[in-house]
């Protein structure tokens, strides 16, 4: 597993490898993780994949960020229109958001099982490198898995049914893994103005739906009261305080726009828990606000009608 690991990912980080290439390398790498998260009690292949986590030649997340360093200016002139032919420009970048958006995708599966790796992504440098991708996805296309570079034309249409995803919705679903359960990385992601790009992609114009469904959905994490999920992290000493007590952690830091913490007494959950919890809520409360203009539309258009006109219901018989 070492050797294939370091192999891929040179494949995957050098500039110099063909995208053809690369893509296979993600394929290769995809499907280790899999195999290391696949339950088999008898293997001890996660705990292998782990403890080549722990090495600077095999960790996922550390070479994951160097190679999105490099493409990110390469992202930025195709989206510009500058350098190649339309029908080229549109292909390699396409190519080159499939590409990001598979790699995020797995640095979110390593980041849920390592934990030194959400910590290590959880820093200002990786927080400084993910946030300006968040800001340069702004000029990338929708993308279909299912389709090569020679079908472009075909996953272009205006069939909205092949665009299956966007590079700032893997970005958001990738800073959701790393700030869920951490004040540290919340605090950080703060200092690099993250939250100001989440809310520009958010009231950009061009803004797909999905993308900007995704905003919406990590502004309602990022607002969440902390003490909930921090409340795991304690120690012992932290059980023996009394319910209005918060964690120190949880003082040290407070954010300046919401009111005074407050304890929860309902049972934490683990990252992955949440974060599908969070998805739960948030589109129930999607579907609670579409419902209700859908109600105040109705009462609009039935004021509007002429007296005659309007057709009340008949009372109920007792």
């Amino acid at each position: 597993m070492k050797a294939t690991i370091q192999d891929v990912l040179d494949d995957i980080t050098s500039v110099n490898t063909p995208s053809s290439r690369r893509t296979r390398g993600l394929a290769v790498l995809e499907q280790q993780l899999a195999l290391a998260c696949a339950p088999n009690i008898e293997d001890d292949t996660m705990n292998v994949f782990l403890e080549l986590q722990d090495t600077f030649e095999c960790n996922v997340s550390s070479r994951a960020l160097y190679w999105i360093q490099i493409v990110m200016p390469q992202i930025e002139s195709l989206g510009s229109g500058k350098g190649l032919a339309s029908k080229d420009r549109e292909a390699e970048l396409h190519t080159i958001c499939a590409q990001l958006h598979q790699l995020l995708s797995i640095v979110q599966g390593v980041v849920l099982h390592h934990e030194p790796s959400k910590a290590f992504l959880g820093r200002r440098y990786s927080l400084e490198i993910l946030t300006a991708l968040l800001t340069t996805s702004r000029h990338t296309p929708m993308i279909n898995h299912e389709v090569g570079a020679e079908n472009l034309v075909k996953s272009l249409s205006p069939d909205k049914s092949l665009s299956i995803a966007h590079l700032s919705s893997a970005v958001l679903d990738s800073l959701l893994c790393i700030l869920v359960d951490s004040s540290p990385a919340l605090r950080m992601f703060e200092e690099v103005n993250g939250v100001q790009a989440v809310v520009k992609i958010l009231k950009r114009a061009g803004t797909p739906r999905e993308v900007r469904m995704k905003c919406l959905e990590f502004l309602y994490f990022y607002l969440m009261d902390e003490t909930g999920s921090l409340g795991s992290l304690s120690t012992g000493s932290a059980s023996q305080s009394t319910p209005s007590s918060v964690p120190i952690y949880a003082t040290e830091h407070p954010r300046t726009y919401t009111p005074e913490t407050k304890n929860l007494s309902s049972p934490t959950f683990g990252s992955f828990q949440l974060i599908i919890l969070l998805r739960f809520i948030f589109h129930v409360f999607v579907t609670i606000q579409v419902n209700y203009v859908i109600f105040v539309f109705h009462i609009y258009v039935f004021s509007c009608q002429p007296q005659e006109q309007r057709q009340y219901p008949s009372p109920l018989s007792h």
